[in-house]
């Protein structure tokens, strides 16, 4: 993501970190940078942005009752996260056109499968409309819940057999995390690095991401 950013906008950025006595590298591409930039590793400390979900924003309540039947109807859900009309270089940044060529082509093996997305902005109303017609066009209308309406996503992603990731680039997803902690089994792109034990693909590789999501959906 950094290598995207303007050059005069990486520089005033450098400008404005180098007089800090400490820097909080919130992700490992951060803290690669600024290391190549010779700022002395005393000074940085890398830390996730991450904070564990409560208890509270784990709990049942948070689910609607669409939700609740859309998991007693499928026997394997796989989840995801994104937004709306995100592009870098004419690319979806959260490949939702991949998320729907694995649900149609896993539909085939795994007939009562299905998927959520939980949706945090959109940036391109044509966008969003171009997906749900291809959702419609699919035939997924009824497999794949694409949920707009803020709630605690970890309610719903806690109740998936499988979170998946693949993004073209990132920063430290926090939506990873959480699922990691609820011992959801988690695939995302090689993009960018990702906390241990992610289970990872070649970045716009369909063929794998399909393959490593098979692999858990047979486990």
């Amino acid at each position: 993501t950094l290598k995207r950013l303007p050059a005069w906008l990486c520089g005033l950025g450098l400008a404005l970190l180098r007089p800090a006595d400490s820097i909080v590298c919130v992700n490992a591409n951060l803290h690669t940078w600024l290391l190549a930039e010779q700022f002395p590793p005393d000074k940085l400390r890398l830390c996730p942005a991450y904070i564990p979900p409560s208890p509270d924003e784990c709990d049942d309540r948070h689910l609607t009752q669409e939700m609740r039947d859309f998991l007693a109807a499928h026997q394997q859900v796989i989840a995801s996260h994104g937004s709306f009309g995100y592009f870098i270089d004419g690319v979806h940044v959260y490949s939702f056109d991949m998320l729907a060529a694995m649900l149609k082509n896993l539909r085939q093996k795994f007939p009562n499968l299905g998927m959520v997305t939980t949706i945090s902005g959109n940036y391109a109303e044509t966008y969003r409309q171009q997906i749900l017609a291809l959702r419609q066009e699919l035939g997924l209308a009824e497999h794949w819940l694409i949920s707009e309406k803020p709630f605690p996503a970890v309610s719903l992603f806690k109740k998936c057999q499988i979170f998946v990731r693949p993004t073209i680039t990132d920063g430290d997803s926090v939506s990873i995390r959480e699922c990691q902690m609820l011992g959801v089994p988690v695939v995302a792109s090689d993009a960018v690095p990702r906390p241990p034990t992610t289970i990872l693909f070649h970045n716009r590789d369909q063929a794998d991401f399909e393959h490593r999501v098979c692999e858990i959906l047979r486990a």
